[in-house]
C-alpha cells in the first residue's frame, strides 16, 4: 500500500469524536502466539460452568455471523475464536471462584462505544454474560445503542461519558458507583484520527484535539475509575492503541505502515503505549495492556477494511479477558503479541 493511499481519509476506522480510529491493519509479530490464558482449574462450580457456556455461545454466534457474511478466513481464523473461548473459560473459572455472594458477574465499561469497534466490543463482552456499561458522548446515541443490545438479551447499560471532560467523567464514575455493579474491566476505546497532514504541513495545534482524546482521555477516565477497579478481585485496563503507534511495526520496511508519514495520530498512540507500560508497573494488582484492533471495515470507511468488526474487537476482548496470572504491560493484536 502506497503512502498516498494510506493518507486517504477513507482508510480511517471510526474517525470521529468518541470512537477509536485505526489507519492500518498491523500483522502479528508472532503468528504462533496463542492464547494468553493459564491452565484450567478443574471443578464443578456452577457459576464457572455458566460463564463457560456463555463463552461457547458467543463463539458460536460470532462464527455463524462470519460464515453468513460469505467471508473465507481459513482454519487459523476459526482457531482464533476457539482460543478466545479457552481464554474466557480459564479466566472466568478463576474469577467465578473469587467473587463474593453480592457480585456474581464481571462488569466492564467501554468508552466510545455507541458504534463501530467499541459497540462490537460491548456486544462480545456482554455475550459472555457480563454486565457492560456502554459509554458514549451523546446520551441519546448511547441509549439507542444499549437498547439494541438489550433487545438481544444482553445486560448492557448506557452511561454518558465524554473522555475530554472532567465533569462528564466524574459523573459517569458516580453513576457506576451508585449502581452497585462495581467495575472489573475498563476498555479505553474512544479515539479519533484527526487531520492527516504531511509532516511538513503539520502545525502544533493539529495535536491538541487528537491528544486530548487518544492520550489524555484514557488517563482521565482511568484516574477517575481507579477506586472502583481496585475493588475488583481481578481488575483489568485495556488501552485501545494501533499498530501505527508501534516503533517496531512502523520502522519495518516490509510493513505497509512504514510508508505512512504522519505525526499526530501515530505519536498519540505511541504515547498511549508508553502510558500502558507505566500503568502496568505503577498499578500493582491491575493488569494493564494495549490492544490493536487492526484495519477494520465500518460504515465510516465504506467497509473497505480487511476485517469485520467482529474481528476488530477481538484484540480488546482478549485483553479484557486475560487470565489473572496473564500478561500485564503487553501489546497485542488478535493473533498474538506485537512489538512496541
Amino acid at each position: 500500500m502506497c503512502a498516498a493511499t494510506l493518507l486517504d481519509p477513507r482508510h480511517v476506522v471510526d474517525a470521529h469524536p468518541g470512537e477509536h480510529g485505526d489507519l492500518l491493519s498491523p500483522k502479528t509479530c508472532d503468528p504462533s502466539a496463542g492464547s494468553f490464558g493459564q491452565t484450567d482449574i478443574p471443578g464443578g462450580d456452577p457459576a464457572a460452568r455458566a460463564y463457560e457456556e456463555a463463552a461457547e455461545l458467543l463463539a458460536i454466534h460470532l462464527l455463524s455471523r462470519a460464515r453468513g457474511g460469505g467471508r473465507h478466513h481459513g482454519t487459523a481464523w476459526y482457531g482464533e475464536y476457539q482460543d478466545d473461548v479457552v481464554l474466557a473459560r480459564r479466566r472466568t473459572d478463576r474469577q467465578a471462584r473469587s467473587m463474593t455472594t453480592t457480585r456474581t458477574t464481571t462488569t466492564a465499561l467501554v468508552t466510545g462505544a455507541n458504534k463501530g469497534i467499541g459497540y462490537e466490543t460491548v456486544r462480545q463482552l456482554a455475550g459472555l454474560g457480563w454486565t457492560v456499561w456502554l459509554g458514549a458522548r451523546d446520551s441519546e446515541l448511547g441509549r439507542k445503542a444499549a437498547d439494541a443490545l438489550r433487545g438481544d438479551g444482553l445486560d448492557v447499560r448506557p452511561v454518558t461519558l465524554d473522555v475530554t471532560d472532567d465533569a462528564s467523567v466524574a459523573a459517569a464514575a458516580t453513576t457506576l458507583e451508585n449502581s452497585g455493579t462495581g467495575l472489573d474491566v475498563l476498555v479505553n476505546n474512544a479515539g479519533i484520527a484527526g487531520s492527516l497532514h504531511a509532516p511538513a504541513d503539520t502545525v502544533a495545534t493539529d495535536f491538541l484535539a487528537v491528544y486530548g482524546v487518544n492520550l489524555l482521555g484514557p488517563v482521565r477516565v482511568t484516574h477517575a475509575l481507579l477506586p472502583l477497579l481496585r475493588g475488583s478481585p481481578h481488575p483489568r485496563i485495556v488501552n485501545v492503541s494501533s499498530g501505527m503507534g508501534s516503533f517496531g511495526i512502523t520502522g519495518d520496511p516490509a510493513r505497509p505502515e512504514y510508508g505512512f508519514y504522519g505525526l499526530v495520530y501515530p505519536s498519540s498512540k505511541a504515547a498511549l503505549n508508553m502510558v500502558t507500560t507505566m500503568y502496568a508497573r505503577g498499578l500493582p494488582g491491575i493488569a494493564v495492556n494495549s490492544a490493536d484492533p487492526g484495519y477494520t471495515a465500518t460504515d465510516l470507511n465504506g467497509h473497505s477494511g480487511t476485517q469485520t468488526v467482529e474481528e476488530g474487537a477481538l484484540a480488546s476482548v482478549r485483553a479484557a479477558t486475560v487470565d489473572p496470572e496473564g500478561p500485564t504491560g503487553a501489546f497485542f493484536g488478535r493473533d498474538g503479541f506485537l512489538p512496541w
